[in-house]
């Protein structure tokens, strides 16, 4: 099945639902980075590099869904 035999009211739904899920993952990626900047701690050595991989992470996801977005509309 390819995107174009999706029914126009098919692929405005799915464009919707993938823009909720990018603003989650936006969110969640901001998330990650407030907590890098704001660790502090002994594991500080071990759990920041940790957050910024997660954001990173988080920021390829947005990409991907974002580019879904824009093949559906």
């Amino acid at each position: 099945m390819s995107l174009r035999s999706l029914s126009d009211r098919s692929r405005r739904r799915s464009a919707a639902i993938l823009q909720a899920r990018l603003c989650d993952t936006l969110d969640l990626e901001l998330q990650f980075r407030q907590v890098q900047w704001s660790f502090s701690g002994s594991d500080i050595r071990t759990l920041c590099p940790l957050f910024r991989a997660m954001a990173v992470e988080a920021g390829y996801i947005a990409d991907l869904i974002a580019g879904g977005i824009r093949r559906l509309m």
